[in-house]
C-alpha cells in the first residue's frame, strides 16, 4: 500500500483543508491520551485526483510520545471515487423588503432592511 502524505492546501490525490497533521495543539483530546480514552478526530478534504479514478482512503495515527510502547495505527481502507460534481445554477435572485415587495437584489440601496432572500436554482445534473 502505497502511502501519501496529503498536507493542508496541496496534494494529490486529496488534500485537506484543515491541519493536517493533527496535533494535540489542533485537538486538544490527543493531548495525554491513555488506556480506554477516545478522541475524534476529522479533516476536510477537498479532492484533486483525476474524475472517475478509485483510490484507496485512511487515516495513520502515530504516537508522538512512548512509542517505544505504543504503535502505529491504521484506520480501516475505504475504496473513495471522484466524481465530477457540478453547482447547481443560481439565478433570479430575489430580495423581499421590509414591508415591501419582492426586487431584483441589485436594486438594493444602501439603508434598505431585508425581509428575506429567494433565488432560482437549476438542479444538479451529471452527464454521462
Amino acid at each position: 500500500m502505497a502511502e501519501r502524505n496529503n498536507p493542508d492546501e496541496s496534494g494529490f490525490p486529496f488534500y485537506t483543508s484543515t491541519a493536517n497533521p493533527m496535533y494535540y495543539a489542533n485537538n486538544s483530546c490527543l493531548a495525554n491520551m491513555g488506556s480506554g480514552t477516545t478522541c475524534y478526530t476529522s479533516w476536510l478534504v477537498n479532492a484533486t485526483g483525476p474524475i472517475n479514478s478509485t483510490w484507496q482512503f485512511y487515516v495513520i495515527y502515530s504516537p508522538m510520545n512512548y512509542s517505544s510502547y505504543i504503535s502505529q495505527k491504521n484506520t480501516s481502507i475505504v475504496n473513495i471515487t471522484i466524481t465530477n460534481s457540478v453547482p447547481p445554477t443560481i439565478s433570479n435572485v430575489q430580495c423581499l423588503l421590509h414591508g415591501g415587495s419582492w426586487i431584483n437584489c441589485t436594486s438594493i440601496l444602501y439603508g434598505n432592511t431585508i425581509d428575506a432572500v429567494r433565488a432560482s436554482a437549476a438542479p444538479i445534473c451529471k452527464v454521462q
